[in-house]
């Protein structure tokens, strides 16, 4: 249901509404976001995971030809293709995420022309819920989003 807007006129409950649908789109992409789900599966193909960028592992798939490698291999195995299958999520959610801050922008930039001192409140607020930049990245951590770190559960010391 659409709020009512009317006590601010026309001009205003146009804005609110304008402002109010771009809300509603940015906690739909950031939805979006979550759900995303990537899968990899290793080069001998012997194990397939899939998880979602939130973090969850969805599933793990042993393949028959896994039979003829040792435990320790088919773990090994296990952990480099999740943290592969975490790799493709997180490469998804900063494809997303650029569509998500595309979007925050134009909120900004139309509250920005009707209500300069409401834009700066919400770039305030915006900033203090971000908190702190994300640190940089260690040398040889390319890959690594030092803001997701991996699940303690996936040694990645080796």
């Amino acid at each position: 249901m659409t709020p009512d807007y009317s006590a601010f006129g026309a001009r205003g409950a146009e804005l609110l509404n304008r402002l109010a649908e771009q809300a509603r789109r940015l906690t739909e992409i950031a939805e979006e976001v979550e759900e995303l789900e990537a899968e990899a599966t290793d080069d001998r193909r012997t194990v397939t995971v899939r998880v979602t960028v939130g973090g969850s592992v969805r599933s793990v798939t042993i393949h028959p030809v896994a039979r003829r490698l040792t435990n320790e291999t088919l773990g090994e195995l296990i952990v480099e293709t999740t943290n592969s299958a975490f790799a493709k999520a997180h490469a998804l959610a900063a494809e997303h995420a650029g569509k998500y801050y595309a979007a925050q922008r134009n909120f900004n930039e139309e509250l920005r022309r009707h209500d300069p001192t409401a834009a700066a409140a919400f770039t305030e607020l915006t900033n203090s819920v971000a908190g702190a930049p994300a640190p940089p990245v260690p040398a040889g951590d390319e890959d690594d989003d030092p803001r997701h770190p991996w699940p303690a559960v996936f040694d990645r010391s080796t």
